[in-house]
């Protein structure tokens, strides 16, 4: 499904079960790996800080270089200094990956701090699948939450999630939303939204359908609320392992920009979360 997967590398506990995912990716896949460490200078004020930083990522590299031989994985490394996401994205632009794996937080400079803005732009940004995991995430793919609003993206993000359940043999739950938020009160009680609904139980009832049809056992649900808690309640209720979702979609109505949604899930989610760019196909 993949042939080459970019990982961020850092020494937090995040990027830790991002390695454990590419290098499980990469041997399934028969994937090369290319990993990247940035070391982001502008937090170091002294050479000795800067020089002791490097050393501590090339020893990090070194160590994964030796775990991907022993599992078989073709693997690169490469040392970076600036931004984490420009240096990401650049990295990206370079190895043509086809595949970002990386922690939702990490470290930078001399302090640990939330790196889920990070994700949640390069994930905006990428022009390929973005893999985020959080930290003291278990990397046993067995159930699938595939939210699922009829656009473009969804239909991109659903051949990814079918040929991820394919490879893990995992379970795939559909879930479509209808957006309460964006609905106003005097329409409640309308046909709108049981037209909403009717969309979206086809919809769910459509990709249930093409995922036995590809032999993946599916089930579906449609909920009313706002898409990312009904999202991130379905990871809890389903007891998902990952969540495969377009960067973009429908909502309510009328198409909107769900970058938002995405961002909001990949930095709230307990469980890795595959966003996919409309432009990307397996």
């Amino acid at each position: 499904m993949y042939d080459r997967i970019l990982l961020a590398l850092d020494d937090s506990d995040c990027a830790a079960t991002a390695r454990d995912v590419a290098l499980d990716l990469a041997e399934r896949d028969g994937a090369t790996l290319h990993a990247v460490s940035v070391v982001e200078v502008y937090h170091l004020s002294t050479v000795e800080e800067r020089t002791a930083r490097e050393r501590a990522t090339d020893e990090r590299l070194a160590t994964l270089a030796d775990r991907a031989a022993e599992a078989g994985v073709d693997c690169e490394t490469e040392r970076r200094a600036g931004f984490a996401e420009e240096e990401l994205l650049g990295a990206l632009a370079e190895t043509d990956a086809d595949l970002v794996v990386m922690g939702t937080h990490g470290r930078s400079g001399v302090q640990q701090f939330i790196l889920g803005s990070v994700a949640a732009r390069v994930s905006r940004r990428s022009s390929v699948p973005v893999l985020t995991t959080p930290a003291d995430g278990e990397w046993a793919v067995e159930t699938v939450v595939l939210p699922d609003d009829g656009s473009e993206h969804a239909a991109v993000a659903t051949d990814h999630a079918l040929a991820l359940a394919t490879t893990y043999g995992a379970r795939l739950h559909v879930l479509s939303v209808v957006d309460d938020g964006s609905l106003g009160y005097d329409v409640r009680s309308t046909l709108v939204v049981e037209e909403l609904e009717r969309e979206a139980t086809a919809t769910v009832d459509a990709t249930v359908e093409e995922a036995e049809a590809a032999g993946v056992e599916a089930t579906g649900s449609v909920a009313e609320d706002r898409p990312h808690r009904a999202i991130l309640d379905a990871v809890d209720a389903h007891d998902a392992d990952l969540v495969v979702m377009g960067t973009h979609g429908r909502s309510g109505v009328s198409r909107i920009v769900l970058g938002s949604v995405a961002e909001k899930v990949v930095r709230a989610s307990p469980v890795p979360v595959l966003t996919v760019p409309l432009e990307d196909r397996p």
